[in-house]
């Protein structure tokens, strides 16, 4: 069975200290992150360590694994995480990269 891999991007920025996106192909403007989200991408943006994050940056992500990633999300309640970033528990399972944007 081939499985596509189905990879997403988005320019995360801080508008009034929360972290949004716009999505124009779908009509968002400024559009906040889920409860938890700010924590999670302030760490990553931390670990990486994205000069002026706040201005705006790529974020690459996929729900399926995918070579090259920074960060590994996951649901790691009742499971070892063994060498994954553990950020948050309960999450769905994720992989992202983070980059500067130019």
């Amino acid at each position: 069975m081939n499985i596509k891999l189905i990879v997403h991007a988005i320019k995360p920025f801080k508008w009034h200290g929360m972290w949004v996106f716009d999505d124009q192909r779908v009509g968002l403007d400024q559009e906040p992150f889920v409860a938890g989200a700010d924590t999670m991408i302030d760490t990553v943006v931390r670990l990486k360590g994205i000069a002026n994050a706040e201005g705006g940056f790529l974020m690459v992500f996929s729900a399926q694994p995918f070579p090259d990633a920074d960060f590994e999300l996951g649901n790691f309640i009742g499971a070892v995480p063994d060498k994954r970033h553990r950020l948050s528990r309960g999450i769905i399972f994720v992989n992202v990269s983070f980059w500067p944007m130019r």
